[in-house]
């Protein structure tokens, strides 16, 4: 969009994708211009990743595809045993979201200043790694590396913190009456 690159929108919610179409319009690819895609973005439930990826890849062969979804060692798995997508395939997981979802909560400094994982595995060509941190920077945050299950493994314990900290000082407040 604003980093003067041109796109092209999928969404199974009709009323989503027509929001995010009128949103972007003067950055979306015209119905006259043929050109090809570069880079895919699969936005999905981690239950459909997969699914949706192996579909663009029949679409877009010669594409980088990145997922931004929070679960990586089951998806990077299944990619892996796809010879052909997995040299083109890079999971990647912006530190940064909303409690809302859809085009009509989206906001253009959502990524400044947040971290951006990338989970490379043997199979990802350092071109795409390099191609795909440049991108990350040119939204604006930083990217860091580490292999899918150390992600996962760093993603649990973030996301239980909160609950055991909460639990914890109950238990503390209840000690002490």
């Amino acid at each position: 969009g604003q980093a003067g690159m041109k796109l092209e929108l999928a969404d199974s919610n009709l009323a989503n994708l027509n929001l995010a179409k009128d949103l972007l319009a003067p950055y979306l690819l015209g119905s006259d211009e043929v050109q090809s895609i570069d880079l895919v973005i699969v936005a999905t439930p981690p239950m459909s990743t997969f699914e949706v990826l192996k579909a663009e890849y029949e679409d877009n062969p010669n594409a980088i595809f990145i997922d931004i979804g929070s679960v990586k060692t089951n998806l990077v798995a299944k990619v892996e045993g796809l010879s052909d997508l997995k040299t083109r395939f890079l999971g990647t997981h912006p530190m940064a979201g909303r409690e809302s979802a859809g085009a009509s909560s989206a906001q253009a400094d959502l990524f400044e200043g947040r971290a951006w994982i990338l989970t490379p595995t043997t199979s990802t060509s350092p071109e795409i790694i390099e191609l795909i941190a440049q991108f990350v920077k040119l939204m604006g945050s930083t990217p860091y590396q580490m292999p899918p299950e150390k992600h996962d493994e760093v993603l649990a314990y973030i996301s239980h913190l909160p609950q055991i900290l909460s639990t914890s000082l109950s238990a503390t407040i209840l000690e002490s009456h």
